[in-house]
């Protein structure tokens, strides 16, 4: 036998008029085993690939009930997403709340006899599905442009809805002091993005002030006993918390609450009683 680089030859492969081949025979173990080149990260690939193909024939296959315009679940997924639209939110909350919808249908069948409103379950899922990834949606303004778009959905069945939702573990109840701190980052690296508090502010390495803002606001939120957070907009009170964070950190006045209010849209009065509020509950807090 002649063992060559991992290739064992025998007394046959040097017989004359042989037609040459080769093969490769793992050695014994004192001299090494052969093992191919990259059949591992081959292996890691070629799984990732087929992990990918499946996810995306999950998603198809949980997508191909709404299409079709006689389709129930078609005409639902087409009101979500002109309803998402008219609130300003991202695509994503819409397939979460189409998901929600899909899981509500069965138990929902069982609970109500079959008589189901898919209309209202649809806006409960979609106020869902905005708490669970930190969007602040009010319940009036779903059912307003339900109500526009000539849904039979009023507030005590939406309510209903709900109610049925939380009863199937699908809806989520998520504290006040949760929900801003999934806001707060969201507020931001909106603010931080602004040029014009990127030129007021004139440091090179802007993004550590950023950090150190949120983290303090993040921090305050925590220490405040939540029952006082209790009944409050998670929105206007994530954007008090971080202006009184910012002010904290950063002393020089760059952001106004007049501007603050203007580029996220909500009330200057609103926002100013909160940032009072806050003041007042976290005095010895940041002291």
């Amino acid at each position: 036998l002649v063992h060559t680089e991992n290739k064992i030859r025998g007394e046959s492969y040097f017989m004359p008029g042989r037609i040459i081949s080769q093969s490769y025979i793992p050695a014994p173990l004192e001299m090494g085993t052969f093992l191919p080149p990259r059949e591992k990260d081959d292996f890691i690939e070629a799984f990732s690939k087929l992990n990918g193909r499946l996810r995306r024939l999950s998603k198809m296959n949980l997508f191909s009930k709404a299409t079709g315009d006689r389709s129930m679940h078609y005409r639902v997924y087409k009101t979500l997403l002109n309803v998402t639209q008219k609130l300003g939110l991202p695509k994503h909350v819409t397939e979460y709340a189409y998901i929600l919808y899909l899981k509500s249908l069965k138990n929902a069948r069982k609970v109500l006899d079959g008589k189901l409103n898919h209309y209202r379950i649809s806006a409960a899922c979609l106020i869902a599905a905005s708490r669970k990834h930190g969007v602040n949606v009010r319940i009036k303004d779903v059912l307003k442009i339900y109500q526009n778009l000539g849904h039979r959905v009023t507030r005590s069945n939406l309510l209903e809805a709900i109610f049925l939702l939380q009863t199937f573990q699908i809806y989520e109840k998520t504290s006040v002091a949760d929900r801003v701190k999934k806001i707060i980052p969201i507020v931001s690296k909106k603010l931080f993005s602004d040029v014009k508090i990127r030129n007021k502010i004139g440091m090179k390495n802007i993004f550590l002030l950023e950090r150190k803002a949120c983290r303090q606001a993040i921090s305050l939120l925590y220490k405040i006993d939540q029952r006082k957070l209790q009944g409050k907009n998670p929105y206007i009170l994530a954007l008090a918390l971080f202006y009184i964070a910012f002010t904290t950190v950063y002393n020089r006045k760059v952001m106004s609450q007049g501007y603050i209010s203007k580029k996220f849209g909500c009330s200057l009065s609103a926002l100013r009683n909160n940032i009072k509020y806050l003041y007042t509950i976290t005095k010895n807090l940041r002291s």
